[in-house]
């Protein structure tokens, strides 16, 4: 199987996730407002849509020969203020977008060659990483928000079973395991699932030991910081 047959496997993983919430979505549920602490599933779509159009958009202005806008550093604070901005369009238009975005990811995914996949010099705004991780670190944070917004919404265990599954699918790219791994420590951890989260983290600082001094400093496991078995961890 290709990086590019890959990473369509786990594109289509998150988009079926996705369009299962979308069924089961009831009306109210639809139109509900939402909080920068709460985050409705319209807000999900909205952070979503705007974060995959960034990446879009250094592609066509790589493409274009133009120069890549700097992020700003205080991410909180944009998807802050997108959330306030945009959280009475209505439903419609908010879905609208969202596909409309996902069916160009898919386009500029199909334009480019295996070796530009995997070319890790390509674009100086990927900073020595293959594009391709672009595209799975995007799937990974819908992903991610799909789960929170369960977890938040008293559905937990099908928050964790979207993210454990995720874990599974991403076996196909070994490069990805430690980061899956993590990632889901991370997610147990701001679920209040403290075993689980410590176990989790200890497996993914045994794949990847030199990331031990940026988990110390992690917010995502601040639930979790002053646990026994937690700082034993670093007592090696």
């Amino acid at each position: 199987m290709t990086i590019k047959d890959k990473i369509k496997k786990i594109i289509e993983v998150v988009s079926a996730d996705q369009q299962k919430l979308l069924d089961n979505l009831t009306e109210q549920e639809k139109e509900e407002i939402g909080s920068v602490k709460r985050w409705s599933f319209k807000n999900v779509l909205i952070h979503s849509t705007f974060w995959w159009n960034i990446f879009l958009e250094n592609l066509q202005d790589s493409a274009d020969g133009k120069e890549i806008k700097k992020t700003p550093e205080d991410i909180n604070q944009i998807n802050d203020q997108l959330l306030e901005k945009h959280c009475h369009d209505s439903w419609e238009s908010v879905l609208k977008e969202n596909t409309q975005v996902r069916e160009n990811i898919l386009k500029w995914l199909e334009s480019f060659s295996e070796d530009e996949l995997m070319d890790t010099e390509l674009y100086e705004w990927t900073h020595g990483r293959a594009l391709y991780h672009q595209f799975l670190g995007d799937c990974w944070h819908d992903e991610w928000h799909f789960s929170r917004y369960l977890a938040e919404h008293d559905r937990l265990d099908e928050g964790v079973a979207l993210q454990e599954n995720l874990v599974a699918q991403l076996k196909i790219l070994p490069e990805w395991e430690y980061i899956a791994v993590y990632n889901l420590a991370c997610f147990y951890s701001v679920s209040g699932m403290k075993p689980e989260a410590i176990t989790t983290l200890k497996k993914a600082l045994k794949m990847r030991p030199d990331m031990k001094e940026w988990s110390k400093e992690d917010p995502d496991f601040e639930n979790i910081r002053n646990e026994p078995e937690y700082k034993k961890i670093y007592e090696d």
